[in-house]
């Protein structure tokens, strides 16, 4: 299959840096439109953004402005992909928490890292861009918003004076959101001697990070309708939910993440990974009932595209992306069922969403043997599988009864 051209819009001060961005590009992808554009505060950017596949912004002039540039991207043309060079990793995954860009790179980074950021890139928004999936969101009439118990946390995290008790606060607020906490923090994962029953103590022993990403899960499942996710049989989808994303963190699987970063990234995308089927039941739940009760499902995502236009992990990826969250988390989501290749290619993150949401699938009773056996062989895990398993037991055991 041809290469599809792309045009990128590349932003940065430094007329040098901008030349050298002109040769790498000639030299690797000459197919491509490259356009250079400083200053980062010019009109001219926008008009351009909106005929471009991706914005890459060198972020060493002054934070307010390309701040400013980006979230002007995401309004004006929010399918762009945003790509932020931060000077650490840090700097970069704050500023895509925050939703103003989909990928940052460290400096120095490698031509490699950036060529293959922005080949995922563009691959998901190929994957989660079709036709049909434009025709199923116009009958979609009940679409979840980004939750505002999140984006509160994300504002108060950016704030270099916030502390626990800032955010045991915002929890407390919210008394399901500090019993999704308490239920975490009690689980047997943590295995801790005495119960925890004050949200702040909760907070200090699970982190900011995992706080941050309970939030955004429970936020999303909190605007679904229990009604409908009953008529659909998803009342225990957030036991199912909360079991990947812990599976996600023990340490026979962290050794396949690069660094914490990325540890939380497949934390956040294991909590929210079937997020594509709560849209599905809270919009059709007739239509979705039938699909969930004929299909046996390893052909779940066959069935839904069939009869829907868009398989779950598709609607759920669509809708991440929509809100720009970062990429790592919208490629998991849209690859978690596979197939084999497509998470091959994936970020760790993928990788390790998919195998745990195989084994707690397997350990339910699904048969998800080939492409389980597949990444446990192409992530080196064969050694550790029994103890992979005993942990997926345990978890699984631990988080019985709690419901949505």
């Amino acid at each position: 299959m041809l290469e599809k051209n792309r045009r990128i819009l590349v932003v940065d001060e430094d007329e040098a840096s901008l030349e050298a961005f002109k040769r790498l590009f000639r030299q690797r992808k000459p197919q491509w439109e490259i356009l250079t554009q400083p200053p980062i505060d010019s009109q001219n950017n926008l008009l351009v953004v909106q005929n471009v596949d991706a914005v890459i912004c060198n972020a060493s002039h002054e934070e307010s402005s390309w701040l400013n540039f980006f979230k002007e991207i995401k309004r004006v043309s929010p399918s762009t992909c945003r790509i932020i060079i931060a000077s650490t990793l840090e700097e970069g995954a704050a500023l895509a928490s925050l939703g103003v860009a989909h990928q940052y790179l460290q400096k120095p980074f490698k031509t490699e890292s950036l060529f293959e950021t922005l080949e995922r890139a563009f691959n998901i928004r190929d994957a989660i861009g079709s036709p049909a999936m434009k025709d199923l969101l116009g009958r979609l009439e009940n679409l979840p918003s980004p939750p505002h118990l999140y984006l509160e946390l994300i504002q108060k995290l950016n704030d270099p004076e916030c502390s626990p008790k800032d955010v045991g606060n915002i929890i407390s607020k919210d008394p399901g959101m500090a019993i999704k906490v308490l239920q975490v923090v009690n689980s047997a994962y943590f295995g801790l001697y005495r119960k925890v029953t004050d949200p702040l103590r909760a907070v200090t022993i699970l982190g900011m990070d995992t706080i941050k990403s309970l939030a955004l899960a429970y936020g999303i499942f909190k605007q679904m309708s229990p009604e409908k996710l009953r008529m659909c049989n998803l009342e225990g989808f957030w036991d199912h939910s909360l079991c990947v994303g812990n599976l996600c963190k023990i340490s026979g699987l962290k050794k396949c993440l690069t660094n914490t970063i990325c540890q939380n990234e497949a934390f956040t995308a294991g909590l929210i990974h079937d997020v594509g089927k709560l849209i599905f039941a809270d919009n059709m739940p007739e239509e979705y009932a039938k699909i969930l009760k004929d299909s046996g499902g390893p052909d779940l995502l066959q069935k839904e595209k069939e009869n829907l236009g868009a398989n779950h992990a598709e609607v759920g990826a669509y809708i991440l992306e929509l809100w720009g969250l970062p990429d790592n988390l919208v490629e998991a989501v849209l690859w978690h069922h596979g197939p084999f290749e497509k998470v091959k290619e994936a970020n760790p993150a993928t990788h390790v969403v998919c195998l745990s949401d195989l084994l707690i699938r397997k350990l339910e009773g699904f048969n998800t043997e080939e492409l389980f056996q597949d990444l446990v062989n192409f992530l080196e895990l064969s050694d550790t599988l029994d103890e992979l398993l005993e942990w997926g037991q345990k978890i699984k055991e631990g988080g019985k009864g709690e419901g949505l």
